[in-house]
């Protein structure tokens, strides 16, 4: 393992970081919000970023770097101030959403960064389907928050 990392373990690392931080966020959002079926699928999109975590790691391996953990502190943090922020609002969904969208947003402006890292083939395939996997998982949550604020629009 090298001191200095390249580009590309750069952009990787950081991917794997905010994917890891991804899937405690969905993790904890899920378990926050217990038996709505909104938490199943927040649920089943933390272990989707669980696995791609371990595929990172194992690209990362591959290019000679040893993958970090997510600062556990920081994680705590940003749990503390997402469960304040739903519990301030009111209404818990609608707020772990947009926090949620937020982080999408945030993995698709790294996954950029790494597409522009001069990535080896095997690597950008991998980046390739995690952006396709955020695409899908941002109209998802999309759709999601459509439907909670969609009964709200609705009263008088």
């Amino acid at each position: 393992m090298s001191i200095i990392r390249s580009d590309q373990q750069v952009a990787l690392h950081d991917l794997l970081l905010a994917v890891q931080d991804n899937a405690a966020q969905y993790h904890d959002a899920a378990e926050f919000l217990d038996v709505s079926a909104v938490a199943a699928v927040l649920h089943g999109l933390g272990e989707q970023r669980q696995e791609m975590a371990q595929r990172l790691s194992e690209a990362l391996r591959a290019l000679g770097d040893q993958p970090s953990a997510a600062d556990p502190e920081r994680v705590g943090l940003e749990k503390l101030a997402h469960r304040l922020d739903a519990a301030v609002s009111g209404d818990h969904v609608v707020p772990i959403l947009e926090q949620r969208l937020a982080a999408e947003q945030h993995l698709s402006e790294l996954i950029d960064a790494a597409r522009n890292a001069g990535l080896e083939a095997n690597c950008a395939t991998l980046v390739e389907e995690l952006a396709a996997q955020s695409e899908t998982v941002t109209e998802r949550l999309q759709t999601l928050l459509r439907q909670q604020a969609g009964p709200q629009n609705d009263a008088p």
